[in-house]
This record gives C-alpha cells, structure tokens and sequence, in this order.
C-alpha cells in the first residue's frame, strides 16, 4: 500500500538474476519498515480470521505488504470464532496504530473489526484515514461503501464504490455492492449494469447472478430472473437463496409445480 511498496514491486519484471536482488531488495525494505509490529499484526489478523485460520504459521503481514493480488487470491471472510475474538483483534491493531500511525493495513483491518463489531461509523473513520494515508487503495473505498450501505447512505455508498472501480476496474465485488447500493436506491437498470459486468469479470461468482436475478424480479422480468437463478445454482448447486428466488419467480409466471420443487430443494438445504 505504500508508495515505498509500489517502487520495489515495479522492479520485479527482469532477470532471474535480477529477481532474487529485487526479492532481497523488497525482504530488506520490509523488515525496515515492520519489523518491529510483525508479530503483532500476525496475532491480530489470525484472530480476525480465527474461524478459518488455525495455528497462524504464516507471515501474514509480509504477505499482504509484498504481494498486491495475494488479498484477491486468498479470499479472506474475515469471520472470527466469537465476538471476544474481534475485541481482541482490534485492541492489537490499535496499539499498532499507535506504534505506526500511518500504516494503512493496520487501519484497514481495524475498519474491519469495527464493521464486525456493527460500529459502521468508526469502521468509516478508520477507512477514511487509510484512503487520506494512501488515495488510491481502492479496498478502503470498497469497503467504506459497505459500512456507509449498513448505515443506508446508499447515494454515498455508490460514490465510495465508483471510486474504487475507477481504482481497480477488475475488482468485480465492487460492480456487485455499487449493484446492491443502486438496487436499495431503486436504480433497478443500473443495479443489472454493474451485476452484468461482474459476472463478465467474475464468471463462477453465483452472487452476481442472483442479485441481477432479483433486479430483473424487481422489474417483473421472472423469465429473465428465473434464468439468473439457475445459472448461479449451476455454479453452486447448495445455493438455498438461489433455490428461493427462482420458486417464488416460478410462481409468478404461474409454474406451481417448479415453485414446489425448488421450494422444497431450498427447505432441504436449509435444514
């Protein structure tokens, strides 16, 4: 995230040679620059992501500083076991906050707690210190969309959301939360604009179908949905919503019979 960052990664594209000085290079930077707050970022995020990560053996910090994609590749839930755990995760970012007051991750991820914690306004406070820290970390727009949507300033959740597409034109969670902020604004057009493109960029991502299913529902298109829904439940056949969504659009083009099947496939599923 920091521009120090951004330089030694700009040298990666040269010889193997060149490689392993870049990697020394970019090793050397890093333990310069977090050294001193590794073990406590590792501690915290472990126990931000505690329901999924057990034994917290890897570098994390080192990860996520050095590698621009790993954030994408790893698909964090950011789920801890207990609330107790989240307390606990943002005290530790806290004090590395205190220690480093400009390191964007840490406020990131104390955003996230918050946002766990449901303290939506302190998650956007932390959120807009890392973007006045780092403009163009496109996550902290994203993510500041979504706490601004739980507070239901959908108009201030669709600009957060522009932003960070204007940032990253590829990140397709984008396109679906700006397509949820424009569907709660009504804009059902749009909200099908934005699920459309995340499909095209994400095309195994079964929420992006059901929620332009719904758009399309919302606009009395129930052929149009039903196809929406069972596209995302052939990308996930265990999709109970998908399941719900496509019955009661069955039921609206009057096929009692397909409602009654996926009625009871979506009961089975959510047992």
């Amino acid at each position: 995230m920091t521009e120090e960052k951004g330089k030694e990664m700009s040298l990666m594209p040269i010889g193997s040679n060149g490689l392993i000085r870049v990697n020394s290079s970019i090793a050397i930077t890093y333990k310069l620059l977090y050294a001193d707050i590794e073990h406590l970022f590792n501690k915290a995020f472990c126990l931000l992501n505690s329901k999924k990560i057990e034994g917290c053996d890897q570098n994390y910090l080192l990860l996520l500083e050095t590698d621009l994609n790993y954030r994408k590749k790893a698909k964090f839930s950011w789920e801890a076991k207990d609330e107790n755990d989240y307390i606990q995760a943002l005290s530790i970012f806290l004090k590395i906050i205190s220690l480093k007051p400009r390191h964007t991750l840490s406020f990131d991820m104390s955003a996230i707690c918050k946002f766990k914690l449901k303290d939506y306004e302190g998650a956007i406070e932390d959120y807009t210190k890392a973007i006045e820290i780092d403009p163009k970390y496109n996550v902290a727009y994203n993510n500041r969309g979504k706490a601004k949507t739980d507070l239901k300033n959908y108009e201030g959740a669709v600009e957060d959301y522009t932003m960070a597409i204007e940032l990253d034109p590829k990140y397709a969670s984008s396109y679906i939360n700006r397509g949820i902020a424009k569907w709660r604004l009504k804009d059902y057009e749009g909200a099908i604009e934005d699920y459309t493109k995340a499909s095209e960029i994400a095309p195994k991502d079964a929420v992006a179908y059901l929620n332009r299913g719904i758009a399309k529902r919302d606009l009395k298109n129930y052929e149009g949905a039903i196809e929406d829904y069972t596209t995302a439940i052939e990308i996930d056949p265990k999709y109970a919503k998908a399941y719900n969504a496509r019955g009661i659009a069955k039921k609206n083009i009057g096929d009692e019979s397909g409602a009654s099947i996926d009625k009871l496939m979506y009961e089975k599923l959510t047992k």
